[in-house]
Formats: structure tokens, C-alpha cells, sequence
């Protein structure tokens, strides 16, 4: 089961940034871990809930990505680059650039998610014939890495079964 909250009830005083680490993925890199924390719950990273109006475009090995390009998606989608924006302000790194990939993503129209419970015989034809639907996401953001020059936040997207 994973706890999830709406964009909207993102608040940046609920999260706690852990000591860096190495990072095992960026060679001479660091990572720092985040923690959501209120009096209700404690959970490793930030999980948030939202919905946008798209198709599926591909699938492969459980992968897909999801094309978007409603108007009505701009407000969550300005919450939640508000969020990537706090949490990269509030890590108090200095002397390294900010890097906003999750922005650049969203405002691409388009991004890959994960989707656990497909069976290995189903497959997913390309949609594009298919009308946009409204789909349910979590996104969740596990920490921040870091380089010498930049640091960012670490994210994967994962549909919501219906």
C-alpha cells in the first residue's frame, strides 16, 4: 500500500532531508534520502496523487509513457513543480545549479511510468486512435542527488490501477 496525498496538501515542513550518502547510480556523486514526516504518518519519500487528461503512447517491459496536453492538467501541474522547486530550495546546497527535470519533463507533454500488475502475455497496442482519458499517477520522489557542478531530484511515476 503506498500513502499518497494530493498536490495541493504538499507541505515542505513535512520533509526531512537525511545525511548524504553516495550515490550508487552517479559515480562521484551523493544522494540524499527524503523523508515525509507530520503527526499522522512517517514514510520514506514523498508520494503525491494526481490525475491528467492523456493517452498511452508505448509499452515495453512495463514501461510506458503518457502523453498529456490538456489545459486544464496546468494547474497540478504548476503544484507539482512548486513541490520540486521547495524541496531543491529548501536542501540548502550552495555552490551547484539547480536542475529541474521533473519540470522539464511535465512540460514536455510527456513522461514514462511504471505499472506493476501487467501480465507478461498482455500487450498494449499504441493508443493514439483511442480518445484521451483521465489517468490516475503517483508520483513519487525518493531524494536529491548531487554532482560536483548540479543536483536534482530522484522521481519515477507509477499508474494507479483502476
Amino acid at each position: 500500500m503506498i500513502i499518497a496525498h494530493a498536490p495541493s496538501n504538499f507541505n515542505i515542513h513535512d520533509v526531512y532531508y537525511c545525511k548524504p550518502i553516495r550515490n550508487k547510480i552517479m559515480p562521484g556523486g551523493m544522494f540524499v534520502r527524503l523523508i515525509y514526516s507530520n503527526e499522522l504518518v512517517s514514510i520514506n519519500g514523498i508520494h503525491v496523487s494526481f490525475s491528467l487528461y492523456g493517452r498511452i503512447q508505448e509499452i515495453y517491459n512495463n514501461k510506458f509513457k503518457y502523453t498529456h496536453a490538456d489545459s486544464n492538467d496546468d494547474s497540478t501541474i504548476s503544484i507539482i513543480n512548486a513541490i520540486e522547486k521547495a524541496i531543491l530550495e529548501n536542501a540548502n546546497i550552495t555552490n551547484k545549479n539547480p536542475q529541474y527535470k521533473l519540470q522539464e519533463q511535465l512540460q514536455s507533454g510527456c513522461f514514462k511510468y511504471f505499472q506493476d500488475n501487467i501480465l507478461p502475455s498482455k500487450t498494449v497496442k499504441q493508443t493514439n486512435s483511442q480518445p484521451p482519458r483521465f489517468t490516475s499517477f503517483v508520483l513519487k520522489i525518493s531524494g536529491i542527488w548531487t554532482t560536483d557542478v548540479e543536483y536534482g531530484i530522484t522521481y519515477k511515476f507509477t499508474k494507479v490501477s483502476s
